[in-house]
């Protein structure tokens, strides 16, 4: 399966993802955990709630509610270097 298309957009499949965290050994999923670290993180280095808005498809509003958190800009870009020490999980087919 194709998971980018011709204009580079990402395509997401629930149950691929589900299959991958169970083999890592994650037993559950915590629901939009990633989106929202991802703006939580986000924040600090765009120092924009409405450019993160614009990204993210929110209004800042939104941002602001679910979001904002102390973070400085250290600690975001530390989070976004974050590596597997150990080989990724196998390709699930």
């Amino acid at each position: 399966m194709r998971y980018r298309s011709d204009d580079c957009a990402i395509y997401y499949s629930r149950r691929k993802f589900r299959e991958a965290y169970k083999l890592a050994g994650i037993n559950q999923w915590k629901m939009d955990i990633l989106r929202h670290s991802y703006g939580t993180y986000r924040l600090p280095i765009l120092k924009s709630a409405d450019a993160l808005a614009l990204e993210m498809g929110n209004s800042p509003d939104v941002i602001f509610r679910h979001y904002r958190r102390p973070m400085n800009e250290a600690s975001a870009s530390a989070y976004f270097d974050l590596r597997p020490e150990v080989s990724p999980v196998p390709y699930i087919q």
